[in-house]
């Protein structure tokens, strides 16, 4: 819900909030995709790059996301975690003037604060909904959506993030997650 209330200009301190308020410090976010049996694609982006990601998908054309689950399954932990599983989740994307639902399996780990330790999401299929009229405006293949139901620049967001977090293990800094900041608000208003 708090995501869909981001500010007209999309500031990325929103999204930055945004994350330190739901996700744990050490938060793992997944997202898989599964369009076969043998067809699968992963995204697993690491938490410092999640405020960004979500800035992004919202700029390029996101209008509104919402999360449906159907009969969760809850469970308390050894440890005192929450874990929340569901066979039947959707998210179904607002994007111009479509909508896009991923359908699949949700697990997330809540730690005893209640913040998200484990976001995952398992896409098993992607379906796209357009107006008639914009069909026949736009023709019937045109389409602002991959086969992942992803814009290119929400796309290549992910990309950027799993080749940077790929590559953590092989680059030094002395404080990477202050680096990473100053990246992320290199552009001053974002």
């Amino acid at each position: 819900e708090d995501q869909n209330q981001h500010p007209q200009d999309n500031n990325i301190t929103f999204w930055k909030n945004l994350v330190e308020r739901y996700f744990d410090s050490k938060a793992s976010f997944k997202f898989d995709i599964f369009r076969s049996p043998l067809e699968k694609r992963s995204f697993e982006p690491c938490l410092e790059a999640l405020p960004r990601i979500f800035a992004v998908k919202f700029e390029s054309g996101v209008q509104k996301e919402l999360l449906n689950i159907l009969n969760p399954r809850e469970y308390i932990l050894d440890d005192g975690r929450f874990f929340l599983e569901c066979e039947e989740a959707s998210i179904v994307s607002t994007i111009d003037n479509m909508l896009v639902i991923n359908r699949g399996t949700l697990r997330v780990i809540f730690g005893q604060d209640l913040k998200i330790q484990l976001w995952e999401f398992m896409s098993r299929e992607c379906q796209e909904y357009v107006s008639r009229e914009d069909m026949h405006d736009d023709g019937p293949d045109s389409s602002r959506v991959n086969e992942f139901g992803f814009t290119p620049e929400y796309s290549r967001c992910l990309l950027i993030a799993e080749v940077v977090e790929s590559m953590k293990s092989k680059m030094v800094y002395p404080n990477s997650l202050a680096n990473f900041q100053a990246i992320n608000s290199a552009d001053g208003k974002k």
